[in-house]
């Protein structure tokens, strides 16, 4: 939880509100950041060395997580909120444990917390990057299956 009083921190949500400002997403490109924040037109070498510095105060907040790409080296792609960096932002309704209508479906899944979308999103991405890692591996055929699982319960 950011504690106001600290100032690395109060710099930390300063940063995300600045990365974020353009988007409603809970997840943003490197490119999106750049353009964000003025400085899309420097040498992307120069613009990932500065991100690089302003993401270790992100993460050691534990306001985001690291989204990257496995074309030939691994090369950051995308940051992605956590839920405590949807509370700084303010995208987080919180849920009551006395209201069954917030509650999710299915605990961990979807509820206010988390919508559907994003729950998706990182489904999907985490699938492409089995895919990657694992190419020998039917991935698809291991969600078909456990799926087929499930229903027979």
């Amino acid at each position: 939880m950011i504690d106001e009083n600290y100032k690395p921190q109060r710099a930390s949500a300063a940063t995300l509100k600045r990365f974020f400002k353009d988007t409603n997403q809970n997840v943003v490109s490197v490119k999106g950041i750049f353009k964000a924040t003025g400085r899309e037109s420097k040498p992307e070498k120069r613009n990932r060395a500065w991100l690089a510095n302003k993401l270790v105060d992100l993460r050691k907040d534990g306001l985001i997580t690291s989204v990257y790409s496995f074309e030939g080296n691994r090369k950051l792609d995308k940051i992605r909120l956590t839920e405590e960096g949807k509370k700084v932002l303010g995208r987080v309704k919180s849920v009551s444990a006395n209201n069954p209508t917030q509650q999710a479906l299915i605990p961990g899944v979807q509820s206010a917390e988390r919508p559907l979308e994003d729950i998706l999103e990182s489904v999907v991405s985490d699938i492409q990057t089995l895919k990657q890692r694992l190419p020998s591996f039917d991935v698809i055929k291991l969600i078909q299956e456990g799926v087929q699982e499930v229903s027979k319960r």
